[in-house]
């Protein structure tokens, strides 16, 4: 608690300011304390590893990289130019070991430096986390404006492949694919079958350069044990060289081999695509590991929670790269692939250190379903509680699994489904995901509509006029869409990924060709809930109340409702006509209209790689950055401002409280987009407090699940508190709040972000 008795929002939040050091230690633990029944007293070694993380004594560490291949090996087709590219990086790449680590391995290769991420991260400085692969290409193979190394990420790929088969069992079902290939091409053309084969020949240098890093930590670690002065620091050495030394060569047997394979592939897909790669479901293929090790006496509780701690700080030394949103997520519990729960004790370790740690990342979600066990439901509302900026995130099974099955994915997959580099949903090992490369922009799309239709135009013609762009521009999305996603595949393709993601390598193909299970692209409908509270208003205003015309109405939104009279036609539109959030059926019955024209038309669409279009209604960053150039608008708001993120309402609109906030939505997430979608909630901290708090937020909850809720995340903060933040940046250094799928230091955002998530209402219980 601070010293005014409202709940802390983020505690021991660890980054890379020094201001923040003190909130590391944990002597701390009492300011905002863990549930009933955690520890949360850091151990000593955790605690250390935290002062190094907040000093970045592994940034010393970092090379920005100018390598270059060589000549004969710029005759080879591209995808195993590709390759050897990777290979020189993860070759070149400094290695290092620092103190106290039990787990190993880290991207220590970037480019040089670039322009700060002004819009949403001013003043942050950084060395490049792109642009230093090695050329590959040649000027002629460039295409459609992407640069070599370009990448697709937000792949949850394979790790539960590569823990099962090892980096040598990939290797070796690579070679027996490519003998198979060779002997009998099945009718291929010459030109397929060779593009095959150099696609499987490529897996192969990437694997076997993946294992050349495995050894050379092994290598290290065997040194700096002989050099160690001290016994027990000589033994962890030991112990880390002969897991280093196990990965290289089999799969894992214990879980902190696993750990550390899964550490090694981590480092070697970022060091391949660079960002927003998450984590997948980390507590069901880490778990029977750690099951193993506990049955057989190996490990206890105590020391897997340190290993896990120790890899939660390891996840985090990038974070001084991207303030805190580095894309690392993972999902906890839901359901096995046979319906059954899949909570584990691993499941409870993971929430439990997220809270203990307090760290930028990883990101945790958490699948809900009904039969989630009723002892860790109430964890995830205990940990809610506490008000750290988001933990977790809430996912839906009851709602989302039956939004995969419309879509066409079997059951057995629906159920493995977890989120991507942000929020949207994804299957993990079996998917080439691209999410945000195609957009439809409702609210802007309305805009140039309501400019062009002539003024004696009828509602229903402006309506029809609106969803006939609406078809067309997302024709013209899909058409631009699958011209990026054919000149990635021409210039970038990524063979150490697809070697993780099932499907790519017995086909013989890489993802970016169309190798994986799912090849989806995802289609963001953007802006939907501006667009419906504007139709809505035109509706009433201008066909219903009639006292406004459509050519006054236009030249109000020409002029940003300038003077008395346009000032009171805003708040007229703002205050006095429909808004969605509140529970009223004559503007979300539009929303829910657009919103399925937009489902039915995106997922009509297919791409180059033999998948289809995966609608969701997500806005990220766009919310603010992306509508500065968009004018005033009929929902009464003025040129440039923000609109609402995701399927939030519009902030300061919803007047009903927060159980009509989700009637509203369930009248589009009943839809099924099957990529989802995220629903913002605003809570004073004032709401988590008290006898009955906790069980009030878990009927909130579980009234977000039985209204068809697809995601949810909280804000737990006050307005007051936020207002002092902007006033004295320095005493609120730790101050996180959760932004579009992510969470951030409040003070390093924008003042456009900041004032928007201020704007954002504020709910009670």
């Amino acid at each position: 608690m601070n010293p005014t008795g409202t709940l802390e929002v983020s505690g021991r939040a660890a980054s890379v300011h020094a201001a923040r050091v003190s909130s590391l230690l944990p002597e701390t633990a009492a300011e905002c304390s863990a549930p009933d029944g955690w520890d949360d007293t850091l151990s000593p070694r955790v605690a250390r590893l935290l002062r190094g993380l907040e000093a970045r004594t592994h940034a010393a560490h970092r090379i920005t990289g100018n390598f270059a291949l060589s000549a004969d090996q710029l005759h080879e087709p591209v995808v195993v130019r590709r390759a050897l590219a990777f290979a020189l990086l993860l070759r070149e790449m400094p290695i290092f070991i620092q103190d106290d680590e039990l787990l190993v391995g880290g991207r220590t290769v970037y480019g040089a430096a670039q322009e700060p991420k002004a819009q949403l991260f001013p003043g942050l400085r950084e060395v490049s986390s792109v642009s230093y692969f090695p050329t590959y290409t040649a000027p002629d193979e460039a295409a459609d404006g992407l640069p070599p190394g370009a990448a697709s990420n937000h792949n949850a790929i394979g790790y539960g492949r590569v823990l099962s088969l090892g980096l040598q069992g990939l290797r070796t079902l690579a070679a027996r694919r490519r003998r198979e290939l060779a002997a009998d091409s099945g009718g291929l053309q010459r030109v397929d079958l060779t593009r095959r084969l150099a696609f499987l020949r490529a897996v192969d240098v990437c694997l076997v350069a993946v294992t050349h890093l495995a050894r050379r930590y092994a290598a290290l670690a065997r040194r700096l044990s002989a050099q160690a002065s001290l016994p027990e620091r000589q033994a962890e050495l030991a112990q880390i060289a002969q897991s280093c030394e196990r990965v290289a060569e089999a799969p894992p047997t214990t879980f902190r081999e696993a750990l550390q394979l899964f550490l090694f592939v981590r480092v070697a897909s970022m060091v391949e695509s660079y960002s927003c790669m998450p984590l997948g479901r980390l507590d069901q293929y880490l778990w029977p590991y750690l099951r193993a090790d506990l049955q057989a006496g190996r490990l206890d509780r105590l020391t897997a929670r340190e290993l896990l701690e120790c890899l939660f700080v390891k996840l985090n030394e990038e974070i001084d790269l991207s303030s805190t949103d580095d894309c690392q997520r993972l999902m906890l519990a839901g359901q096995t692939s046979d319906g059954q729960d899949a909570t584990n004790e691993l499941s409870y370790l993971c929430l439990e250190a997220a809270v203990r740690l307090r760290l930028p990342s990883p990101k945790v979600g958490v699948r809900l379903h009904r039969g989630t066990p009723p002892a860790f439901f109430q964890r995830v509302v205990d940990t809610v509680t506490l008000g750290i900026a988001g933990l977790p995130e809430l996912y839906n099974d009851d709602s989302i699994v039956p939004g995969l099955l419309r879509f066409g994915i079997p059951v057995q997959d629906a159920l493995d489904y977890c989120h991507d580099g942000c929020s949207e949903i994804t299957i993990g090992g079996k998917s080439d995901f691209y999410p945000v490369w195609t957009r439809i922009r409702h609210l802007r799309l309305l805009s140039e509509t309501l400019a062009d239709v002539p003024a004696d135009v009828t509602f229903a013609d402006l309506l029809a006029t609106y969803k006939a762009r609406l078809r067309q521009a997302i024709a013209t999305a899909v058409e631009a869409g699958n011209a990026r996603d054919t000149a990635l595949a021409r210039v970038s393709p990524a063979p150490f990924m697809s070697a993780t993601l099932e499907g790519c390598i017995e086909r013989g193909l890489d993802k970016t060709w169309g190798g994986t299970v799912y090849n989806m692209t995802g289609m963001l409908g953007s802006e939907l809930v501006n667009a419906a509270n504007a139709l809505a208003a035109i509706r009433q205003v201008v066909y219903e109340e009639g006292d406004i015309g459509l050519t006054k109405l236009r030249a109000a939104l020409a002029d940003d409702f300038a003077g008395m009279a346009g000032e009171r036609l805003r708040l007229r539109l703002r205050n006095r006509c429909p808004k969605f959030g509140n529970d009223d059926e004559r503007v979300d019955a539009l929303a829910a209209e657009i919103g399925a024209l937009f489902i039915t038309e995106s997922q009509a669409y297919d791409n180059p790689r033999g998948g289809r279009y995966c609608p969701g209604f997500f806005d990220f960053a766009g919310y603010v950055t992306q509508v500065k150039d968009l004018g005033a608008t009929p929902d009464g708001r003025h040129a440039g401002e923000p609109v609402s993120g995701h399927l939030a309402p519009v902030g300061g609109t919803d007047r009903s409280g927060v159980t009509a906030n989700l009637l509203s939505m369930s009248r589009v997430t009943s839809l099924h987009p099957p990529m989802g979608t995220m629903f913002d909630i605003k809570l004073h901290p004032s709401a988590i407090r008290g006898e009955h708090a906790g069980q009030k937020l878990a009927a909130l909850i579980r009234t977000f699940m039985a209204l068809d809720g697809k995601a949810l995340q909280f804000n737990i903060v006050d307005t007051a508190t936020l207002r002092a933040a902007q006033q004295e940046p320095e005493q609120y250094r730790d101050l996180m709040v959760r932004v579009y799928g992510f969470s951030a230091y409040f003070v390093e955002l924008a003042p456009d972000f900041q004032e928007h998530i201020i704007s954002r209402t504020e709910h009670g219980l």
